[in-house]
This record gives C-alpha cells, structure tokens and sequence, in this order.
C-alpha cells in the first residue's frame, strides 16, 4: 500500500461514519480509530525499510476536571498608591512587640508619619507616609522578610 492510498483511506473514514477500521495487509497491520481522546504513537518498526511502519492507537487520559477561572478585573484607581519596600530588610509593624502598630487598614495618615520599621543590618529603618491618606491594605505581615520593591501596603489619597 503506497502513501498516498493511505491519504485517501484516512480521508474517506474521516468522512464516514465508521469508527474504527483495521486492516491486515502482507507485513503490514493498520487500524485506524475515531475515538475522542486518543493519540496514535508508533510501534518499534518491525518491517522491511521502505514500508510503513505499524502504529497504535492509544487513549489519553482525563484530565481532572479544574474549577473555572476567575478573572479579576481591577479598575485603574489613580488616587491609590502602592508603598513598596526602599530595601531588603524585615517588615515590623510596630515600634517594639509590646507597642500598638503604626497603622492598620482603615486608619488615616498625614504625609511624613510613620508607616512601619524595616530592620536591615540591625539598622531599624521607619517608613513614612509620602501623601495623606487612608490605609486600603497591608500586604505583608509583621516580622515578614521584604525584598526589594516588594508592596509593603496600598494608600489611598485623600488630597
């Protein structure tokens, strides 16, 4: 059986209605599936060169069913800033553990006012407000290990 025989075989099954056809030729075994789900792998090639070589019909496995994605959209608020970290260090949300934090989601700020220390080197950096405003979310947690330019806490402008 020449190539293009098998081109027109393959083409007439796929537009019948016909499911699954084997065929046993000299040194040659075919079987063709329209199963759904399946992949044809070929076999070790058993045959003298110049001919086709034998394939297998194999079913692929389900995959398991994922929960839908949910696409956010979030809409550009240009009166929120984002606080990000000048330097790597550890996040401290208060002046010492025995102290009230600096802030919290909710709480207003005035520009220059404390936000949170960053220890770097032993050095205990405070972080200040650089606009007035009102404390939408803090995204980290106290004694967390902050890189650089990491989103520390989201202000929103209230000037």
């Amino acid at each position: 059986m020449e190539i293009k025989d098998l081109k027109e075989l393959i083409k007439s099954l796929d537009q019948s209605s016909i499911q699954t056809f084997e065929m046993e030729e000299n040194n040659l075994k075919l079987k063709i599936s329209k199963e759904q789900n399946s992949v044809i792998m070929p076999l070790q090639e058993t045959l003298a060169p110049m001919t086709v070589a034998q394939t297998q019909v194999l079913p692929i496995q389900q995959a398991q069913p994922q929960e839908p994605q949910v696409e956010v959209e979030i809409e550009e608020d240009n009166s929120l800033i984002i606080v990000q970290s000048p330097m790597v260090g550890v996040f401290y949300a208060s002046p010492s553990p025995e102290s009230d934090v600096f802030v919290q989601v909710g709480s207003h700020v005035k520009k220059g006012q404390p936000l949170c220390i960053i220890e770097a080197m032993k050095i205990m950096n405070e972080i200040e407000a650089e606009i007035d405003g009102e404390i939408v979310e803090i995204l980290v947690g106290n004694e967390d290990v902050l890189e650089y330019g990491q989103p520390i806490m989201k202000v929103r402008s209230t000037s």
